[in-house]
């Protein structure tokens, strides 16, 4: 749940060209603060319709007892009644964008992976994340991230319109963690001031944005390797059904099409100076925590971490925010950000 842009701030002001006319970003001129209020950006455009869904939860298993929804770490088996497959889905181009996931793993996770560190910017995540325990260690923050990911595995390699295959079960699990965050996490906001209930629907369009197009321009704009329109639209495919089946209503799914997946990006984009500048402490932590699982589990080191944190300077710039890299509060050691820059480059390549 997760998805897009973390710079934790030193300073007050971050640059940014091609949004606003070289505008400087500060916290006096913020017309939207986290640190404020939970209540999502002000949107005027694409993402204006979703708002209306923050206090939309999930209706199916909401209704469940909390004895039957998951907390990480638990092992017992879930029981999500099934919904018949909606009329829209066209199973073949499900397939199809299953099969490009797949062969496109080692760069998804690599996109997912520096989506997840820089998306504790987007404080109705960063509370839930913190306040469900993410942030105890390092070694709780990989497990748990780590859990996500081999699900994810499951969405692609099995047959999601078999209600008993792993990769339906796997979607329920998570469904149903889903369930235990919200009921334990609501307290955290105040729906009488406008911020709706935790994992709303409107959150929930932003996890679909997160996954399915915020990966497409790391892969894309950070590692070179393009994909046809036609390919854009069988990867978006396969994420509108999972999205279906965690939960999400038709009409928040942005995942109906490309089209709208590109525009509500555009516009989640224009708040993200707003962003960067107004995090919550939680974000801090959730980062640390995570950078240091991830160096631990994956062999290579937090600074290695810490280096592809960095590149978001660069994949920002590219999306038209220019930012000051003075901002970084913690900067990789010398070197460590060319190579994290290598190996993403090298994911354009098959062998990979």
């Amino acid at each position: 749940f997760f998805f897009v842009l973390l710079y934790i701030c030193k300073c007050n002001q971050v640059k940014f060209s091609k949004m606003d006319n070289n505008k400087v970003a500060t916290k006096a001129n913020l017309i939207w603060d986290q640190n404020e209020s939970l209540r999502p950006p002000p949107y005027t455009g694409p993402l204006k319709r979703y708002l209306s869904a923050i206090n939309i939860g999930d209706e199916l298993v909401d209704s469940l007892p909390m004895k039957d929804l998951l907390c990480h770490g638990s092992n017992k088996t879930v029981n999500v009644p099934d919904i018949p497959a909606p009329a829209w889905v066209d199973w073949e181009s499900v397939k199809r964008g299953q099969l490009l996931w797949t062969e496109n793993l080692g760069r998804a996770y690599k996109a997912l992976g520096f989506a997840l560190l820089t998306g504790f910017s987007i404080s109705r995540f960063a509370v839930v994340l913190y306040h469900t325990g993410y942030a105890q260690s390092g070694k709780t923050a990989f497990d748990r991230y780590n859990a996500t990911g081999h699900a994810i595995v499951d969405w692609f390699r099995y047959d999601l319109s078999n209600p008993q295959s792993q990769g339906r079960k796997s979607i329920h699990m998570v469904r149903c963690m889903h369930g235990f965050a919200r009921r334990n996490s609501n307290q955290l906001f105040d729906q009488e001031n406008g911020e709706g209930i935790a994992l709303s629907q409107y959150d929930m369009a932003e996890v679909m944005l997160g996954f399915a197009i915020v990966t497409h321009s790391l892969i894309e704009e950070s590692m070179g390797y393009k994909f046809s329109r036609e390919e854009k639209r069988d990867m978006a495919s396969c994420w509108r059904i999972i999205g279906f089946y965690l939960g999400i209503l038709d009409e928040y799914n942005p995942c109906v099409s490309v089209e709208e997946l590109e525009a509500c990006f555009d516009e989640y984009m224009t708040m993200t100076p707003a962003r960067l500048i107004s995090p919550r402490p939680c974000t801090y932590e959730l980062q640390r925590t995570a950078i240091e699982g991830f160096g631990m589990g994956t062999g290579l080191g937090k600074e290695y971490w810490y280096g592809v944190l960095s590149l978001q300077v660069d994949f920002l710039k590219k999306r038209g925010v220019d930012f000051d890299e003075t901002i970084l509060n913690r900067k990789p050691k010398q070197g460590v950000a060319a190579a994290a820059s290598g190996v993403f480059y090298l994911l354009r390549f098959d062998f990979f």
